[in-house]
C-alpha cells in the first residue's frame, strides 16, 4: 500500500482521533483465526519472501529475498519461525 494504514488501524482499535494520511510504502499481512482478523506491516524483503512461499517457489527462492539484510539466515529463520507461530503455513509439500 502507499499509506501508513496500520497507523490508522492503531488508532481506530484504540480510540484515538484518526490521524491524516502519511504517504508510506508499506507491505501488509492481514489474517484471521477464527473469527479474530489481524493485520500487521511488514518488511518489504519479507512480503516478498511470503509472496514466494504463496507462489509454491522453493526454500532457496524464499531465502534469497533477505540476502540484503546484515544476517540474511538469521532473518530468513525468524521470519518463517513467526509464520509456522501465526498459522500463515498450514503444510510443507515434499
Amino acid at each position: 500500500v502507499e499509506h501508513d494504514v496500520v497507523g490508522l488501524w492503531r488508532a481506530l482499535e484504540d480510540g484515538q482521533p484518526v490521524p491524516p494520511p502519511v504517504r508510506r510504502r508499506q507491505a501488509l499481512a492481514v489474517w484471521r483465526a477464527g473469527f479474530e482478523v489481524f493485520h500487521t506491516a511488514l518488511p518489504l524483503d519479507e512480503a516478498v519472501a511470503l509472496e514466494s512461499v504463496a507462489s509454491g517457489e522453493p526454500l532457496a527462492r524464499v531465502c534469497e529475498a533477505f540476502g540484503g539484510r546484515e544476517d540474511p539466515a538469521r532473518a530468513a529463520f525468524d521470519a518463517i519461525s513467526g509464520w509456522f507461530d501465526e498459522g500463515w503455513i498450514a503444510a510443507i509439500r515434499g
